[in-house]
């Protein structure tokens, strides 16, 4: 005897299906039967249902890896307090996994990077991955993606990898990134090893250190006074002036009310890289070795250069650009370039980063022999030179540095003395045929000048299989050029 099994629905209440709020279905309650109760045998239905749920059931319960995704890379990293000891005056730092800076994490591009991340910390800490394309809810901002990491616990970032190149992680939470919690991230390509192909690599990470509290120097920064600059000697005066030729910059300076020049906020203790003032990187004559550079400091730019010759850029914030050769670079806050140095012979060779407002610097010792060659010195600035009336492009065209240097641009090479196309009274405005800032910035994006090869291969191609530039091609950003013209007449004029 067949049994029909009929439902009837007697709900009254208002359900919930998918986070809205629906009322009982219609069709039952006019008394419409659903398909397996319309004079279907209780047997067939069961069976039909088994069949179509036990697959996705099965699907429910294995884990379902994502399109593309690779192989799981996991990660510790330990944020903790430990007495550190750079310039003579041991004090409570922060560190990551008990060092300054932390470990750098090495990936490969396509693996889930999966971090545990554990905060022995009695306040809120986390980790914020800079540059890397990654969910939102995993970027480590607190209170922005999410709550942060609640003192000694453990919180788990997880992402896939898209990307290759050198990036760096830092705390995002109070002050603890100027404290120490920050750290690099080289991502290897996922075809193999980086190019041009090199003999070693090395990432070096700079830094700025103040063996004071960073809660009271954000007070004195706010407070406005002249500390820093006392201390640092950079301090301003009527004497000074004179003394320099800088009298009416001084007087006009002061008639506008205008606060002391400066370059820097804070005067440093220590300038650091990979945690030390001087590091040692083992090398022989004749390798070519990457040098992954990372900005850290919490304020201090770079100018890095080479005592065994230029340097070819080959990337900047982890992605590939066209190489140019330089022998001096100045690197900002959070920016990361990689540089391909050849070492030229048997000897040690400085690898120098200097402050930028000429305070002190750090080296890297390139070791292939007993003879010890020295970077040039950085020119220190003139803070008399008024350059703060003028606009902001000026300002930076017109600052006291006498940089002097040569710019190398996809296999051209760069006197930075002889740009092509440049006048002759802006080529010496500064009276001494220094290279000017400008020049090195048309030099990056393309500007043809002239001198010897570069040996980081040929420059890349555009999509039509010509050379992007052309060897006797000329790259110009022409309202650049202009505002660069009209600040070398502005200094005529003043001169």
């Amino acid at each position: 005897m067949a049994v029909t099994l009929r439902i009837n629905y007697t709900a009254t209440q208002p359900t919930t299906c998918a986070g809205r709020l629906i009322r009982p279905c219609a069709l039952h309650s006019r008394g419409v039967k659903a398909p397996f109760e319309r004079g279907r045998h209780l047997g067939k239905s069961r069976r039909r249902w088994l069949l179509l749920g036990l697959p996705l059931a099965i699907l429910v319960m294995v884990p379902i890896r994502a399109a593309g995704e690779g192989e799981v890379a996991t990660r510790e990293l330990t944020i903790s307090t430990s007495t550190v000891d750079f310039s003579g005056n041991p004090v409570e730092a922060l560190t990551v996994n008990g060092s300054i800076p932390g470990p750098t994490l090495h990936f490969r591009e396509g693996e889930l990077a999966r971090i545990h991340v554990h905060n022995e910390l009695d306040v809120p800490s986390s980790v914020h991955w800079h540059g890397l394309l990654l969910p939102a809810e995993m970027d480590g901002v607190p209170y922005v993606s999410f709550q942060g990491i609640a003192p000694h616990s453990t919180f788990i970032y997880e992402f896939p990898l898209k990307q290759a190149g050198t990036y760096w992680y830092h705390s995002h939470s109070g002050l603890q990134e100027q404290r120490g919690v920050y750290g690099a991230i080289v991502i290897h390509p996922r075809d193999g090893a980086p190019t041009p192909p090199t003999d070693a690599d090395h990432v070096l990470v700079l830094s700025d250190w103040t063996n004071a509290n960073p809660d009271r120097v954000l007070g004195l920064l706010k407070s406005g006074n002249d500390y820093y600059s006392i201390r640092r000697g950079t301090n301003q005066h009527v004497w000074g002036a004179i003394q320099r030729g800088r009298l009416t910059d001084f007087l006009r300076r002061e008639w506008r009310s205008m606060p002391d020049n400066e370059i820097s906020d804070v005067a440093y203790d220590r300038f650091l890289i990979n945690g030390r003032p001087e590091s040692w990187i083992p090398a022989n004559p004749g390798d070519r070795i990457r040098l992954r550079l990372v900005n850290a400091g919490a304020s201090t730019y770079f100018y890095v250069q080479f005592a065994g010759g230029p340097m070819t850029v080959v990337a900047a914030d982890g992605l590939d650009v066209e190489p140019f050769v330089t022998d001096r670079l100045l690197i900002s806050v959070a920016e990361t370039y990689d540089v391909v140095v050849r070492v030229p012979q048997n000897g040690t060779f400085e690898f120098r980063a200097t402050a930028m407002d000429g305070s002190g610097s750090t080296s890297a010792f390139i070791d292939a022999g007993d003879q010890r060659f020295a970077a040039p010195d950085v020119p220190k600035p003139d803070y008399y030179q008024n350059t703060m009336n003028a606009g902001f492009l000026r300002a930076m065209w017109r600052t006291a540095w006498a940089v002097r240097g040569r710019t190398t641009v996809g296999g051209e090479v760069s006197g930075a003395d002889h740009v092509e196309g440049e006048p002759e009274h802006a080529r010496d405005a500064h009276g001494d045929g220094s290279a000017r800032p400008w020049e090195a910035r048309h030099a990056v994006r393309g500007a043809r000048v002239a001198g010897a090869d570069c040996d980081c291969g040929d420059p890349p191609r555009s999509r039509s299989g010509a050379s992007s530039h052309g060897r006797h091609g000329t790259l110009r950003l022409e309202h650049e050029r202009q505002d660069a013209l009209g600040a070398a007449r502005d200094t005529d004029q003043e001169g």
